[in-house]
């Protein structure tokens, strides 16, 4: 009951911050798939599963950090469906 009674804060950044993890969200279980049965299916290479962690969290956040950069640019403007 004290965290429904307290006063609502504004978060600055929060909308944008749900945008981002949403696009992480999304993201992630392909970059999994490909980096981990891709890569064995199509050109025999295992990777360590700390190896698949690190490298799913490099490409998500870079995937994610170029949608929100094309997003400003004029015929990228459809990406405002994805964010």
């Amino acid at each position: 009951s004290l965290i429904i009674s307290a006063p609502r804060r504004e978060i600055k950044y929060a909308y944008q911050m749900r945008k981002i993890s949403t696009v992480t969200y999304v993201s992630h279980g392909a970059i999994v798939f490909i980096l981990g049965s891709g890569l064995r299916n199509l050109f025999d290479i295992t990777l360590p599963r700390v190896a698949i962690f690190l490298i799913t969290i490099a490409l998500t956040i870079a995937l994610t950090l170029v949608i929100v950069w094309l997003k400003k640019f004029k015929y990228f403007k459809w990406l405002k469906f994805a964010l």
